[in-house]
């Protein structure tokens, strides 16, 4: 007898991106919103922005919609 194992819904992939890049994601919209959290070890609001845009592609307006 074979058993259903049932998958939270929270825990489903959204989109291509990996869990590790999911939350390397929340982190930087977070640090590009308040640049402070840079402070706590995290990237610079700088390093920030340029991750957002080369490794995920994100255009110069979603950047700028998440500062405003």
């Amino acid at each position: 007898m074979e058993k259903k194992i049932r998958v939270s819904p929270k825990l489903k992939l959204k989109g291509k991106a990996s869990i590790p890049d999911q939350h390397q994601i929340k982190i930087l919209k977070d640090t590009v919103r308040n640049p402070m959290k840079g402070f706590l070890g995290g990237p610079s609001a700088e390093e920030a922005e340029e991750t957002l845009r080369e490794k995920f592609h994100f255009t110069d307006k979603q950047i700028r919609d998440l500062k405003t």
